[in-house]
Protein backbone atom coordinates (compact mmCIF):
# COMPACT_ATOMS: atom_id res chain seq x y z
CA UNK A 1 0.00 0.00 0.00
CA UNK A 2 1.33 3.42 -0.97
CA UNK A 3 0.91 6.51 1.21
CA UNK A 4 -0.26 9.39 -0.95
CA UNK A 5 -1.56 11.84 1.67
CA UNK A 6 0.50 14.38 3.57
CA UNK A 7 -2.16 14.11 6.29
CA UNK A 8 -1.30 10.46 6.98
CA UNK A 9 -0.45 9.96 10.67
CA UNK A 10 2.78 8.10 9.87
CA UNK A 11 4.00 10.96 7.67
CA UNK A 12 3.06 13.51 10.32
CA UNK A 13 5.01 11.50 12.92
CA UNK A 14 8.05 11.24 10.63
CA UNK A 15 8.04 15.02 10.11
CA UNK A 16 7.75 15.52 13.87
CA UNK A 17 10.79 13.28 14.42
CA UNK A 18 12.74 15.31 11.87
CA UNK A 19 11.82 18.64 13.45
CA UNK A 20 11.85 17.99 17.21
CA UNK A 21 14.95 16.69 18.98
CA UNK A 22 12.94 16.24 22.20
CA UNK A 23 10.63 13.79 20.41
CA UNK A 24 13.63 11.92 18.98
CA UNK A 25 15.19 11.63 22.45
CA UNK A 26 11.91 10.62 24.12
CA UNK A 27 11.17 7.90 21.55
CA UNK A 28 14.77 6.77 21.07
CA UNK A 29 14.63 7.25 17.31
CA UNK A 30 16.41 9.23 14.61
CA UNK A 31 15.90 9.76 10.88
CA UNK A 32 18.37 9.10 8.06
CA UNK A 33 18.01 9.85 4.37
CA UNK A 34 19.64 8.09 1.45
CA UNK A 35 20.96 4.64 0.64
CA UNK A 36 24.52 5.27 1.78
CA UNK A 37 23.52 6.56 5.22
CA UNK A 38 21.02 3.76 5.65
CA UNK A 39 23.64 1.13 4.80
CA UNK A 40 26.06 2.75 7.28
CA UNK A 41 23.44 2.38 10.02
CA UNK A 42 22.68 -1.24 9.12
CA UNK A 43 26.38 -2.16 8.93
CA UNK A 44 27.00 -0.46 12.30
CA UNK A 45 24.34 -2.64 13.90
CA UNK A 46 21.56 -0.10 14.33
CA UNK A 47 18.00 -1.41 14.22
CA UNK A 48 16.08 0.12 11.33
CA UNK A 49 12.41 0.42 12.18
CA UNK A 50 10.84 1.68 8.94
CA UNK A 51 11.97 2.69 5.45
CA UNK A 52 9.81 5.20 3.57
CA UNK A 53 10.60 4.77 -0.12
CA UNK A 54 9.62 6.60 -3.28
CA UNK A 55 10.09 3.68 -5.63
CA UNK A 56 10.12 6.00 -8.65
CA UNK A 57 13.27 7.64 -7.24
CA UNK A 58 15.01 4.76 -5.50
CA UNK A 59 14.22 2.14 -8.15
CA UNK A 60 16.60 -0.79 -7.84
CA UNK A 61 18.58 0.83 -4.99
CA UNK A 62 16.12 -0.62 -2.48
CA UNK A 63 17.17 -4.11 -3.58
CA UNK A 64 20.67 -3.34 -2.26
CA UNK A 65 19.29 -2.82 1.25
CA UNK A 66 18.86 -5.91 3.45
CA UNK A 67 15.20 -5.37 4.41
CA UNK A 68 14.58 -8.58 6.39
CA UNK A 69 12.57 -7.60 9.45
CA UNK A 70 12.30 -3.96 8.32
CA UNK A 71 8.96 -2.44 7.41
CA UNK A 72 9.12 -0.83 3.95
CA UNK A 73 6.42 1.74 3.22
CA UNK A 74 5.98 3.10 -0.29
CA UNK A 75 5.16 6.80 -0.57
CA UNK A 76 4.14 8.92 -3.54
CA UNK A 77 6.62 11.35 -5.07
CA UNK A 78 4.65 14.27 -3.63
CA UNK A 79 4.86 12.84 -0.11
CA UNK A 80 8.55 12.01 -0.55
CA UNK A 81 9.35 15.59 -1.56
CA UNK A 82 7.83 16.70 1.75
CA UNK A 83 9.75 14.22 3.92
CA UNK A 84 13.10 14.53 2.13
CA UNK A 85 15.33 17.04 3.89
CA UNK A 86 18.38 17.04 1.61
CA UNK A 87 18.70 18.54 -1.84
CA UNK A 88 20.02 15.48 -3.65
CA UNK A 89 18.11 12.40 -2.68
CA UNK A 90 18.04 8.69 -3.37
CA UNK A 91 14.37 8.11 -2.70
CA UNK A 92 14.49 6.66 0.81
CA UNK A 93 14.12 7.97 4.35
CA UNK A 94 14.38 5.64 7.34
CA UNK A 95 13.49 5.73 11.01
CA UNK A 96 16.23 4.11 13.11
CA UNK A 97 16.41 3.22 16.81
CA UNK A 98 19.16 4.84 18.86
CA UNK A 99 21.37 2.71 21.05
Amino acid sequence: MEITSLQNERIKHLLLLQQKSAVRRQEGLFVVEGQRELLHCINAGYEVQTIFADCEKCGDDLRDIPTDGIEVVEVSSRVYEKIAYRGSTEGMVAVVKTR
